[in-house]
């Protein structure tokens, strides 16, 4: 799971909105014990949720 995190990490390094390591952490948490368990599948899925999510709302908190 460090290996998902860095990766969405760094996938998101250019965005607009600062994505935040803590925030990151509980999405990939929470997305793998839902059961999306491939590493590769589960960096693009929060990769996308968090890009959604930022442009939704800069300050949002994933909970």
């Amino acid at each position: 799971m460090e290996l998902v995190i860095r990766s969405v990490l760094f996938a998101c390094r250019h965005s607009s909105t600062p994505v935040e390591p803590e925030q990151t952490a509980r999405l990939v948490l929470r997305l793998y014990r839902m059961g999306l368990t491939d590493p590769e599948k589960l960096s693009i899925v929060v990769v996308k949720l968090m890009s959604h999510r930022a442009l939704l709302s800069r300050n949002a908190p994933i909970r």
